[in-house]
């Protein structure tokens, strides 16, 4: 039926509800501290067809779409960088993606610790970061270990 207006009524304010809520097709989103009038108010404008995005629930939303602009970007470059990585760099990360120590990372990988230091600093020379937490960070807010994980065989 997709005539039908959904307006969510809930306690729950977090990000995450409420683009949930708009995700799956509501018209609005009122939370149960609202005053009667207000909810009544809510569900006469929806019946009408009348859409109005709370202001509250509006400033979320626009900030998630910046969010999701700016990942956009980072996801491009951070791929681009991905694609061009060696099969031992990509290694290198997905071990540092699992939270493994450097000293755990030599042992796994059967190498001397400068040869690891020196393959760690090309990584971050390629992401252009300081820390290897900052590219684990992204990497993780991007949500690409599945596809550094597939690129090196599923292991």
């Amino acid at each position: 039926h997709p005539q039908t207006r959904i307006v969510f009524l809930t306690v729950h304010e977090d990000d995450e509800t409420v683009f949930s809520a708009f995700e799956t097709g509501a018209v609005d989103y009122v939370l149960k501290t609202s005053s009667s009038e207000a909810i009544i108010q809510s569900i006469r404008s929806a019946h009408a067809g009348n859409v109005q995005v709370r202001p509250e629930f509006a400033y979320k939303i626009k900030n998630e779409f910046s969010r999701i602009r700016r990942n956009q970007e980072s996801l491009m470059n951070a791929t681009l960088i991905l694609s061009q990585m060696t099969p031992s760099e990509l290694a290198i990360l997905d071990l540092l993606l699992k939270d493994y120590k450097i000293t755990e990372i030599v042992t796994e990988r059967q190498v001397e610790l400068s040869t690891i230091k020196s393959q760690i600093n090309v990584i971050l020379k390629k992401f252009n970061k300081k820390r290897t937490k900052e590219v684990t960070n992204m990497l993780r807010e991007l949500n690409v270990t599945p596809f550094i994980q597939k690129a090196r065989g599923g292991r």
